[in-house]
């Protein structure tokens, strides 16, 4: 007898009337990436290349690019680091026509970042930018700032905005399950050094939450998931 499974339908199994019922798939929670690992990821150079070393399921990778065009890494070859030891590594290369297993070892700076990446016989330099170290690009703060918050708050609705349908604005954290936010303007991590409003909170378009919402439920079966840095307030 051929049984027809389908999900959320009536099965007639051995004469007796079966539902079945959806099975909800096990949501996973992103892993933080370790903090000896963290500290290493970024982009290298020297010798004339460029590679990116990324953390994927809690493991280094290296991804180089084949083309000086690629600026995304977009279609770089991708290579896994095992782990010997601290900072020591084997960097693995294998396929049909190549075969071969290569040393990689990192160096740090007082403060645990990665600094130099040694492949083989070569060294590579680590390039930094503002956020690797935690330090990201500033805006020096104008004397009269709680003056400017004040007028802002006080200042008059341009008439141009208030024509028109009016948005149906949603909470995000109670619209999409699991979604996270990190309002950079209601704290100090932006590019003023402090918060500039005091609402904490995260709004959306109704309809634009419902898509939303599918891209967060879709990730999530990943172990990945969304994060907010700014919304409607």
């Amino acid at each position: 007898m051929m049984i027809k499974k389908l999900l959320g339908t009536i099965l007639l199994c051995a004469g007796l009337v079966v539902q079945s019922l959806p099975v909800q798939a096990a949501v996973l929670e992103p892993r933080e990436c370790p903090k000896d690992l963290k500290y290493l990821l970024g982009m290298y150079y020297g010798n004339g290349e460029q590679f990116v070393i990324r953390e994927r399921n809690g493991e280094l990778e290296l991804l180089y690019r084949t083309t000086r065009e690629d600026y995304k890494f977009a279609n770089s070859n991708q290579f896994p680091l095992k782990k010997e030891r601290f900072d020591s590594y084997t960097l693995l290369e294998a396929g049909p026509m190549n075969n071969t297993e290569t040393s990689v070892r990192f160096e740090r700076d007082p403060d645990g970042y990665g600094i130099t990446c040694k492949i083989g016989g070569n060294r590579y330099s680590r390039a930094f930018f503002g956020p690797d170290r935690e330090k990201p690009f500033r805006i020096p703060q104008p004397s009269d700032w709680q003056g400017l918050k004040k007028a802002a708050s006080e200042a008059a609705i341009p008439s141009a905005l208030t024509t028109g349908k009016q948005a149906e604005l949603v909470d995000v954290t109670k619209a999409i399950t699991g979604i996270k936010l990190d309002l950079r303007y209601a704290g100090t991590n932006n590019c003023f050094g402090m918060s500039i409003v005091d609402v904490k909170k995260a709004y959306l378009d109704r309809v634009a939450a419902v898509a939303l919402g599918r891209v967060q439920k879709r990730l999530a079966d990943y172990g990945y998931g969304l994060v907010i840095w700014e919304a409607y307030r």
